[in-house]
């Protein structure tokens, strides 16, 4: 039986399969070329990351030797500068014995070999040391710390180089696992006839085309590159900072950003310190919470523009966050606060951040639970003073949601008196009790604040409270010549607790108040929660000028000496000021150890040394001595006393006038403050502003 063959139809013959083979061939040859390419980026990427990685490593490892290094420096020198401090002491007695006892007693040439061995030997050390008064232990502190924090940064830069490095690495073998898709639809549309072929090659060359496009844009990403002079700059600047210079420290940031504008972290400490630059630290130097307007919106912009940069750094975020809410931004501080609690719940501040900016917003509920886990935090975080500049500060931030939102004002006062109710658990002492429940006729009256020495006295009666209720104090100030709508400072080194006395006048004292800056302050009294009132006072600036602290723990007394006053070429055993201005008016502060010869007859000693002093200055008693306590001195119980005093007015040769100001303690300690001005009325105003401030430390119980 034949067989008869059907010819196939028309549309069945293949005749572009040839050339569609060639033309896959050709695509598939040109995608293993761009394949290749793809694959050595990848290497080069790679290797690139390791290098990066590998010099964060040595980075880090530097930067430890050397931060171990600067510690150890730093104890050495601060070590070699209190012996130093000692020796000057031990010179000075030795000096103070051998002057006593004069050529003709048997001690004297000891008193005299004591005196040039000290000096001798605090001379020798004086070159070993880098610290060479206590107001250059900041510095040389910072100054150690500039190498190690070149070695972070320097890490920091490199682990961000290694980090861009990878992720273009990884974004090329995601690249390379999409061509291999596209190579197997290719590869798969040759087993295909007909049209069909077509719908499986098509997309695998799309998806080649797609990846050529993926690689430029790959290739084109930028990797971090920070200069080493920017490192420089910022580590410099960091430098500035700690030394309480702000302004010139943003000088240096800005310089580091300029030069390097990827250097995320140049950027956030630039945002930093342009809020503090535009600020007054010194009112709350762990904590500060007010700066200019124009100084915050600079500090927002430098902050985000760190985040756009890449950094990820949670302080950066909550202080732009607090920024905002200064601003009045709430939305954007609740998101920034919030993000920074979900990332760390275990800081108070940053939960009072938070809560601050919910008081703001009305949100009741939100703001007291977040504050009561602050709260917790900082009652329970081991460090009272740390706490108590924790609540300082919160207390400061509501002074600013006040002004944000005066509406808050009822949720801002229930806020504070919690606040209040556990600083004063931590203020008191064994077998004191805070309050939880108050008489609701409890108040203040008749309140007013006085000064006296360093400390401001708040002065009320309380009535409608039982007896030995225990009672905080907190304090606020607003620096003079600020607007009406600055925020007081809450003060946390001023406050105090007090215990009631129904119908008894009380005072309690703001201490450490170490010299009396003119403004505005208010001290708000709190009973447990409760809060009874508030006293509010004004203080003008000094005829003096803006006073400042000198002296210190190494000389034996502390005094608020006019900041413009200048000491001389060299101070021998105390310290001398004197007015550029006006050079008439000084101030001699002198802490001298007496013989043991001093006998019975102190007033006879006192005496003595009175008119020796007088003679010394070429001075003429020109008026009757006057006993009175006139000295403030710190017993070593850390309790204030007044210092038995004896005052004598002089007329120096040169026609100004003085006043000797002698205490002979029971240590045997002779303690003088010798003024001089043109006339009485100058004499009367230095006195009044200086010597009430001078307190003698380490006087007997």
């Amino acid at each position: 039986m034949a067989v008869e063959l059907e010819p196939p139809e028309l549309d069945e013959i293949d005749a572009d399969a040839s050339s569609f083979k060639r033309r896959v061939a050709l695509v598939v040859v040109l995608i293993t070329l761009f394949a290749s390419v793809v694959a050595y980026l990848h290497s080069k990427e790679s290797n690139l990351e390791d290098n990066a990685a590998r010099e964060a490593q040595i980075s880090s490892i530097t930067g430890f030797g050397q931060q171990v290094d600067a510690s150890t420096q730093f104890q050495a020198d601060y070590e070699i500068f209190v012996q130093r401090q000692l020796l000057g002491r031990r010179q000075t007695i030795a000096g103070a014995r051998s002057r006593s006892v004069g050529n003709g007693g048997s001690r004297g040439p000891v008193y005299r070999g004591d005196n040039q061995r000290y000096g001798e030997l605090g001379t020798a050390l004086a070159g070993d040391s880098q610290i060479g008064a206590l107001d250059q232990v900041s510095a040389v502190d910072a100054q150690l710390g500039v190498d190690p924090d070149r070695a972070r940064l320097t890490h920091e830069v490199n682990a961000d180089r290694a980090n861009d490095h990878g992720n273009k690495a990884d974004s090329y073998v995601a690249l390379l696992t999409v061509l291999a898709v596209g190579l197997f639809l290719i590869g798969l549309s040759l087993t295909v006839s007909g049209r069909g072929r077509y719908l499986l090659a098509a997309p695998g060359v799309a998806l080649a085309i797609v990846c050529v496009g993926w690689c430029v844009k790959i290739s084109a990403q930028p990797v971090t590159s920070v200069s080493d002079s920017a490192i420089d700059h910022a580590a410099e600047g960091k430098r500035l900072e700690a030394s309480g210079d702000a302004g010139a420290a943003v000088d240096e940031f800005t310089s580091a950003v300029h030069d390097s504008p990827d250097f995320a972290a140049a950027w956030a400490r630039l945002s930093d310190a342009e809020f503090t630059a535009g600020g007054d630290r010194s009112l709350n130097a762990s904590f500060q919470s007010v700066s200019s307007e124009k100084a915050t919106q600079r500090a927002i912009d430098a902050g985000e523009e760190a985040i756009r940069r890449g950094s990820s750094d949670l302080l950066l975020r909550t202080n732009l966050g607090f920024f905002h809410f200064t601003l009045g931004q709430l939305d954007q501080a609740e998101a920034l606060a919030q993000g920074a609690v979900n990332d760390n719940d275990q800081i108070a501040s940053i939960w009072f951040n938070l809560g601050v900016v919910q008081v703001a917003k009305g949100e009741k509920s939100a703001a007291l639970d977040s504050y009561s886990h602050g709260l917790d935090i900082a009652a329970n975080q081991g460090d009272l003073g740390l706490s108590l500049d924790v609540i300082a500060a919160a207390r400061t931030d509501l002074e600013i949601a006040l002004r944000v939102a005066p509406k808050r004002k009822d949720l801002v006062d229930t806020v504070n008196g919690r606040l209040a109710g556990v600083e004063a658990k931590l203020l008191a002492a064994s077998g004191e009790r805070v309050p939880e429940k108050v008489a609701s006729d409890a108040a203040i009256n008749n309140g007013e604040i006085t000064d006296r020495f360093f400390e401001l006295i708040a002065n009320y009666d309380t009535p409608g409270l039982d007896d030995n209720t225990l009672l905080l104090n907190v304090w606020y100030f607003k620096p003079l010549g600020t607007s009406s709508d600055t925020p007081f400072v809450q003060l946390s080194g001023l406050d105090s607790k007090t215990l009631s006395g129904t119908g008894t006048r009380i005072a309690t004292s703001g201490v450490d108040n170490q010299c009396l800056a003119p403004g505005d302050y208010r001290v708000e009294v709190y009973a447990g929660e409760r809060r009874l009132g508030s006293i509010e006072t004004h203080y003008d600036e000094s005829p003096l000028g803006r006073q400042v602290e000198d002296g210190g723990d190494d000389v034996g007394f502390t005094l608020c000496a006019p900041e413009s006053w200048t000491a001389p070429a060299k101070e021998v055993n105390g310290l001398t000021r004197q007015n550029p201005d006006d050079l008439t008016q000084t101030i001699r502060i002198f802490v001298v150890p007496a013989s043991s010869e001093v006998g019975s007859d102190r007033n006879a000693f006192l005496d003595a040394t009175i008119a020796g002093f007088l003679n010394f200055d070429q001075a003429t008693q020109t008026g009757p001595s006057s006993d009175r306590g006139a000295m403030l001195g710190r017993t070593a119980s850390d309790t204030d006393v007044q210092l038995d005093s004896r005052s004598v007015p002089a007329l120096f040769p040169d026609g100004e006038v003085g006043l000797y100001v002698v205490s002979l303690g029971s240590d045997n300690v002779v303690r003088a403050i010798i003024l001089s001005a043109k006339n009485p009325d100058d004499l009367e105003t230095v006195r009044s502003r200086l010597v009430n401030s001078a307190r003698f430390l380490r006087v007997p119980d």
